[in-house]
């Protein structure tokens, strides 16, 4: 199970007023910052809902994917409209001085990598009912930006809390900041697509199990291939898009 939270999952709480400001000075200056070392482009927008619970799954091979997200999801005017764009993230680097700190301030919250806390699963499926959440199924960063299969936990969450879920398609963030670079390269390309909601509707109505979740979050990771094959820009010029499926062994229900 890759997404496993710890016990200091906080509920859902409305953000104070200073909170938003932060968010907003937050926004505009990762805006700011990524501007500095790639050029963005970003398709699909009018895919995204204004309100509601929504679920942005996408693949991951960058530390820089975490910060492409809230920026571009986020309504910046009226600061009442202003939210978190919530996220599990390993435990480690909340414990990092000033860096667990600013992250937790930006809606995310730790989660473990081993052991299953079942509650702090519950409260990740509450968070997800209600609130925009961005989330990486395949359980951490491509190694050579391919993508990989998804974890099943990923399917069980979205099976339990049936959020509204938005495939998201990440290009070019692994030449940008590469896994083996303390700093990012400056003067990439990167494009972020979002795609139509998904109707999991099908899965919703059958009881779960773990060959069930395995299937939805299959039908997630068909859906980033989809995205990454037709979207794919004239600069990415690394290997075509193998599909995240292969065959693999039935689990036991």
């Amino acid at each position: 199970w890759v997404l496993v939270a710890a016990a200091h999952i906080r509920m859902a709480v409305p953000l104070t007023f200073l909170h938003k400001i932060w968010i907003f000075i937050s926004i505009v200056v990762v805006n700011f910052l990524l501007r500095l070392v790639a050029r963005v482009e970003v398709q699909g927008r009018e895919n995204i809902p204004l309100d509601g619970g929504v679920l942005f799954v996408a693949n991951h091979c960058s530390a820089l994917d975490v910060l492409l997200i809230p920026p571009t999801v986020l309504p910046r005017w009226p600061l009442t409209s202003i939210e978190y764009v919530r996220a599990p993230a390993n435990e480690i680097f909340f414990r990092i001085p000033i860096i667990g700190t600013i992250i937790h301030s930006w809606g995310a919250f730790p989660i473990q990598h081993s052991g299953r806390d079942l509650s702090s699963m519950g409260r990740i499926v509450e968070l997800m009912k209600t609130e925009k959440m961005m989330l990486f199924p395949e359980g951490g960063r491509s190694h050579d930006g391919q993508l990989q299969p998804g974890m099943r936990g990923a399917g069980w969450l979205i099976h339990q809390a049936q959020p509204l879920v938005i495939p998201t398609a990440i290009f070019g963030t692994e030449k940008v900041w590469p896994r083996e670079r303390l700093l990012p390269r400056p003067y990439g390309r990167v494009r972020l697509v979002f795609g139509k909601p998904l109707n999991l509707d099908r899965y919703y109505d059958q009881p779960l199990s773990k060959a069930l979740a395995q299937q939805v979050v299959d039908e997630v990771m068909a859906a980033i291939a989809h995205l990454k094959t037709i979207h794919r820009p004239e600069w990415d010029t690394g290997p075509s898009i193998r599909s995240p499926l292969w065959p693999r062994p039935n689990p036991k229900e």
